[in-house]
């Protein structure tokens, strides 16, 4: 398994201005989330939602909340509810085969406009061991031996290889606060682009 430092990914992934205000308020999810289900989740993530919090990379990839926030509007599902959400398409006949990995052993961190998942493989007691695993739309999904925060790190340095080619997030990898999004949003600016949206 390999494991890279939140240092090491904020070199490939800025954080666009405004967003890491509402970083505090997601990782106290992480408290809630242990107390309220008794989930513990690898490290990187809880230093990822330390630094970071939950939102979008890129406006392709989005980031689970530790748990529902709340004023929830336009915050990305928690880890929890994308989690059942996952497990049941995937008990669907044709969606998840059998001879996949067991859908009960997977937990949903993130996903992407391309409907793909991106899960851990909570195979063991540790979660600091479990393999991330993208669950590719439409084919069957591709384990890989790093953790959340090595993964990104190598999309946002577009260092993905493979069948994960299409979810580089790279060259100018950014991400974007749930909260902040919605503050630029309603002030009618185009939240990725900085020029005012036509709802405004």
């Amino acid at each position: 398994m390999t494991f890279t430092s939140i240092d090491d990914l904020r070199r490939v992934l800025r954080t666009c201005a405004g967003s890491p205000a509402g970083a505090p308020a997601d990782a106290a999810g992480l408290t809630d989330l242990r107390s309220g289900s008794g989930m513990t989740l690898p490290g990187d993530y809880g230093a990822f939602i330390s630094t970071y919090g939950a939102g979008s990379i890129s406006n392709f990839a989005w980031i689970a909340c530790p748990s529902t926030p709340a004023g929830r509007r336009g915050a990305p599902p928690s880890v929890r509810s994308a989690t059942n959400a996952f497990r049941n398409s995937a008990a669907g006949d044709d969606f998840w085969p059998s001879d996949r990995l067991p859908v009960n052993d997977l937990i949903q961190w993130g996903g992407d406009d391309g409907a793909n998942n991106y899960l851990w493989h909570a195979s063991g007691p540790d979660p600091d061991k479990w393999p991330v695993v993208i669950a590719l739309h439409g084919l069957a999904p591709v384990v890989c031996d790093v953790g959340m925060v090595d993964y990104l790190r190598r999309a946002c340095g577009d260092l993905l290889t493979g069948p994960l080619q299409g979810l580089r997030m790279g060259p100018d990898a950014r991400f974007l606060h749930w909260q902040e999004y919605n503050r630029l949003f309603d002030s009618g600016i185009d939240p990725w682009t900085g020029e005012r949206h036509e709802y405004s």
